[in-house]
């Protein structure tokens, strides 16, 4: 289910983001971790638009 699907990645999300505030991470961990954070953060979007579109359809 779709839901599920954007709970998980804005979970992850949310994770990626704690993680990169840490101390002491090395350049490289911090370019991995936005690199996981950004393709969490498209999955979202893409989410929210499809659902945002199936909103207008039934509304219109």
């Amino acid at each position: 289910m779709e839901n599920n699907d954007f709970e998980k990645s804005f979970a992850k999300l949310k994770e990626i983001s704690e993680k990169m505030k840490e101390p002491g991470i090395s350049l490289e961990e911090s370019i991995k971790r936005f690199d996981e954070g950004m393709k969490c953060y498209k999955e979202c979007e893409k989410i929210l638009n499809e659902a945002k579109q199936t909103i207008e359809k039934i509304t219109d």
